[in-house]
């Protein structure tokens, strides 16, 4: 059973999406949950986002306006954290939009499973065409800790680090003081995992009411070479910090499988980008990777990379174009 007095805050970070605004702002407000909160967090825009945002905040009351100098999404959505005032959080990128039902489905598990954190599905629309974004497998669908839900689904290759098809207990994200990592890409590949390691009820749902726009020069698209490999490396750095001093009662399985996901991390990327990389011996740092390495398949493909980077890359690159 809903109970509609559950404050719902939707954090929106936005910045020159004018174009692509208007169809997220409608979907939030055709929820069929009545108890929202919009939190339209505006980057600094310099196009028309910002009139569009205001306008919206001026014909309906549950959508609150914030203008702020540009700092980047992760800053914009922090910002959102200390003015939510929900009971839940949802975080949805202003060039993508929800189904109409989304908030009202999400928060009837949330509070019959008396969840933390619940994940969920989503699609992909690019030109568009519409395709599921993760294909799972017999995920674990049953409520876990997030201790336990990480290493499962890490261990199955069913791990995902997006933030925006989840649903979040605003209590359990204060009590730990979670933030997003300013000024980097890869912003969600470095908050996932740590909350998912405190959380003590997770659940999976398979259900989908994300709707993922693909699109060049999105929230989410990746800047120059230079800027995205320094990020990868504080996301990666610091997630190995963060692993080894505020993890002290996790188990050593989960542990393992966190770092061995950075090393993952850490070879795709460089893999990806290996046309950008002029010296492969000097920048990779291979006593990162060995390590952080422990289940075997990723040992493979660490040691194929170490061994012979481009080739491993050709073939790396082959497979995820396949």
């Amino acid at each position: 059973m809903i109970s509609n007095t559950a404050v719902v805050s939707i954090i929106v970070p936005v910045y020159n999406v004018e174009a692509y605004l208007e169809r997220c702002l409608i979907s939030l407000g055709a929820q069929n949950y009545t108890s929202l909160e919009i939190l339209l967090i505006d980057d600094g825009s310099t196009d028309k986002s910002g009139e569009i945002c205001l306008r919206y905040s001026r014909q309906d009351v549950r959508f609150n306006y914030t203008k702020k100098e540009n700092g980047g999404l992760s800053s914009a959505r922090n910002l959102g954290l200390e003015l939510a005032t929900g009971e839940f959080v949802l975080f949805v990128d202003s060039d993508d939009f929800i189904d109409t039902d989304a908030v009202a489905r999400l928060v009837e598990i949330m509070q019959g499973e008396n969840l933390d954190i619940l994940c969920t599905n989503y699609r992909v629309i690019t030109d568009n065409k519409v395709s599921q974004g993760l294909w799972l497998k017999n995920i674990y669908d049953e409520v876990a800790t997030g201790e336990d839900y990480l290493y499962y689904t890490l261990k199955n290759n069913q791990y995902s680090s997006i933030v925006c098809d989840k649903m979040y207990r605003l209590e359990y994200l204060n009590e730990f003081g979670f933030k997003f990592m300013d000024g980097i890409t890869h912003e969600d590949e470095h908050f996932t995992p740590r909350v998912m390691l405190h959380a003590r009820r997770v659940k999976y749902e398979n259900m989908m009411f994300y709707n993922y726009v693909k699109r060049e020069n999105s929230l989410s698209s990746p800047p120059n070479f230079n800027r995205n490999y320094q990020d990868i490396l504080k996301v990666v750095y610091g997630l190995e910090r963060y692993v080894h001093t505020n993890c002290q009662a996790i188990s050593v399985r989960t542990k393992q499988s966190v770092l061995n996901l950075l090393a993952g991390i850490y070879v795709n990327y460089f893999a990806k980008n290996i046309r950008n990389i002029k010296n492969v011996r000097r920048d990779v740092d291979y006593r990162f990777l060995l390590r952080n390495v422990y289940k075997t398949r990723t040992r493979i493909k660490v040691l194929l990379f170490i061994l012979a980077p481009r080739i491993y890359a050709r073939l790396n690159n082959h497979i995820r174009e396949g």
